[in-house]
């Protein structure tokens, strides 16, 4: 994993989930900075002290996802898949680093890398397809875990897309409505939002939309909400 990660002592690496600081070590022997971040405050404590003789590594006690950290660019990790989805989201939506190196689920990765139209294609497909190329890696058997799972897993790397847009909060919430209901026709969903659909984007259901399509809706979509924002302003 560190070294899919391509790192150099330039790099600002976070780490979600440190555990016993076993990943931490290695990451850290690169000579870059480590920001690592665990929820139990037990463990937490345990990993200063496991890692008191790495002084490029700060540890972090709380919530990854709600702490404001300091900026990083890349990210190695093996998360608790409990926060898999959570986590993805916040990488493709918020802190947007140019590459993350993660130990996921196997069904998770299946699902990152289905293509749109698929049964395994979630919105957590899309928003991370739109700012990443994914890129499906080794598997790691469950006798590396203490305790094994009961599930398979495997390391996948994300690599941040050129020039890919930033999706607005409020499109985020239509993607997030629509995906409620994937199966149906986009045009059908959108017009029980009150919007319009793009002819582009005609005949496609909602599971069926891709990243390149996303640049097309947002338009259409703020479009239509700025016309209506002027007729309720008249």
């Amino acid at each position: 994993m560190v070294e899919l990660a391509e790192l150099d002592r330039d790099d600002v690496v976070l780490e979600v989930g440190t555990g016993d600081g076993f990943l931490t070590r290695h990451i850290a022997s690169s000579g870059c900075r480590v920001i690592t971040v665990e929820l139990d405050p037990v463990l937490a404590r345990r990993a200063q002290e496991l890692l008191r003789d790495h002084p490029n590594v700060t540890v972090v006690q709380g919530d990854a996802l709600r702490l404001e950290l300091p900026e990083f660019n890349k990210v190695v990790s093996s998360p608790p898949y409990y926060i898999s989805s959570r986590l993805l989201r916040w990488l493709s939506l918020r802190a947007r680093p140019e590459l993350a190196v993660l130990l996921l689920q196997e069904e998770f990765v299946r699902k990152l890398t289905s293509k749109p139209g698929d049964e395994r294609y979630v919105l957590t497909s899309l928003l991370v397809r739109t700012a990443y190329e994914v890129e499906p890696r080794f598997p790691v058997r469950r006798s590396a875990f203490v305790p094994p799972p009961r599930v398979s897993s495997r390391v996948v790397v994300l690599r941040g897309r050129e020039n890919s847009m930033k999706l607005p909060g409020w499109l985020v919430e239509v993607l997030r409505k629509a995906f409620t209901l994937r199966r149906k026709r986009l045009e059908r969903v959108l017009r029980s939002f009150g919007f319009t659909c793009p002819p582009e984007l005609r005949g496609l259901r909602v599971r069926e939309i891709s990243p390149e399509h996303i640049p097309v809706l947002a338009e259409h979509l703020k479009a239509e909400m700025a016309e209506k924002a002027g007729q309720e302003t008249l």
